[in-house]
């Protein structure tokens, strides 16, 4: 690897393993995807109830239609009420689940990077990837997140590396032209 860059060492711990789930949730489910949600939901929901009443013979008139898209999007609100408490509930318990089968624990990760790309090495394997090879890349306060695809990821626990390494990784992504999943 070629121009400036470093190199840093991580483990993934359980806790890092779950911000990175909850990065990943709260990436798909920012207001955009919340309001994409509600709306087709609550759209559907208003054309079903209209067309409940259509059925049962009932004349469909300004009120009524109004009527329809206030429940609608009423019931589309509390679905995403509720399938936010399933998240809060499930998220943790199938992170431990599968943190355990990937068998991370203590797992010492050595990622060397620089200008072209990123390095990564540990008792699984090794791969090289160029910039180019990514599809995005997000944070938190507590992890970075390198997207080879919506679903596969390399995880950078942030608490383990230097800043100024951290801000270096930064640039190299930045300057790879990696878009960022925001």
């Amino acid at each position: 690897m070629a121009g400036p860059g470093g190199t840093f060492t991580v483990a993934l711990s359980y806790e890092d393993y779950l911000a990175c789930n909850w990065l990943m949730i709260r990436r798909r489910w920012l207001w955009k995807g919340l309001a994409r949600f509600i709306g087709i939901l609550g759209a559907a929901y208003a054309v079903l109830f209209s067309v409940i009443d259509l059925i049962d013979g009932k004349s469909i008139d300004f009120t009524s239609v109004v009527l329809a898209f206030a429940i609608g999007f009423g019931s589309a609100v509390v679905a995403a009420a509720l399938g936010a408490l399933a998240l809060l509930w499930r998220i943790p318990r199938t992170a431990r689940k599968t943190y355990r089968q990937l068998k991370f624990e203590g797992v010492d990760s050595l990622f060397t990077f620089s200008s072209e790309g990123i390095e990564s090495s540990n008792r699984f394997g090794k791969s090289t990837n160029l910039w180019s090879d990514f599809s995005g890349w997000a944070e938190n306060e507590r992890v970075l997140l390198l997207f080879r695809t919506s679903q596969m990821f390399y995880p950078v626990p942030k608490a383990q590396i230097a800043p100024e390494t951290l801000e270096t990784l930064r640039r190299a992504i930045t300057a790879g032209a990696v878009p960022t999943k925001w």
